[in-house]
């Protein structure tokens, strides 16, 4: 699911001066690699049940308490703060380019996973999609006491992924519900997979008793003759991205 060179470019993005953490890194990537590939078989069937296939416990929570760390720290991220309607939450911006993407080029961990050949081949396969990928987006949502999205259908997009980086107790709200009748509660270290079929789907508020907030990072890939994105770039808000810098100032 992942090669090695795919695990050992992880590990050394996240850890570039710990050679013995890259070791055990690049070897964690490995061994979930091929628990998911074991896996993929009941996925494939969950998600033409349910539009979702949910992996619990993929990745260490202490691996996905590094990674939110180093994706937070990115130089020039771009984030913003969004209150609509729709619901309140924050967005961290790891690319909003389009790029094609044969030629896009990893720049961070996440993008490391979520960008290698091998596994966007299987997630087609999963999704029953056969046309190939010819870009992506890629960000962090994050969902802090009282947040949520309301319900709404996505507009783009084939399918996609997310990997929860961090979330509170699931007596804490923060449930992904679909108008499906599925729903789940995801926590650090596990992966969701999602078919785009125009499902409504929403999160609960995050409730005043939270620890901690809940950070998924998040993987929307776009197959030829697919649900393609309407412009270059599409701002969440009517302000649109800011850095954080400016949103601080």
């Amino acid at each position: 699911m992942w090669t090695t060179d795919t695990a050992n470019a992880f590990a050394a993005n996240l850890v570039p001066d710990d050679p013995a953490q890259q070791k055990v890194l690049a070897r964690d990537v490995c061994d979930a690699g091929q628990r998911l590939r074991a896996h993929f078989p009941g996925l494939a069937q969950q998600i033409a049940r349910d539009t979702i296939a949910h992996v619990p416990a993929l990745f260490s929570p202490e691996a996905m308490a590094q990674l939110d760390e180093h994706l937070t720290r990115l130089p020039g991220l771009v984030t913003e703060r969004v209150e609509t309607k729709e619901g309140s939450w924050s967005i961290d911006l790891l690319d909003n380019t389009y790029t094609p993407f044969e030629d896009t080029k990893p720049q961070e961990p996440f993008s490391v996973l979520s960008l290698a050949p091998e596994f966007v081949e299987a997630l087609g396969d999963a999704t029953e999609f056969t046309n190939p990928v010819i870009t992506t987006r890629r960000w962090v949502n994050r969902y802090g006491i009282g947040d949520s999205i309301a319900p709404h259908d996505d507009t783009t997009g084939d399918f996609q992924i997310m990997i929860c980086l961090s979330a509170p107790h699931a007596d804490c709200g923060g449930e992904l519900v679909l108008a499906n009748g599925v729903s789940v509660v995801l926590a650090a270290g596990d992966l969701l997979i999602m078919k785009h079929a125009s499902v409504v789907h929403w999160t609960t508020p995050i409730r005043s008793a939270a620890s901690v907030d809940r950070a998924t990072a998040t993987c929307r890939y776009h197959v030829d003759g697919g649900r393609l994105p309407r412009s270059k770039v599409l701002p969440h808000t009517q302000q649109g991205p800011r850095s954080r810098v400016e949103r601080q100032a």
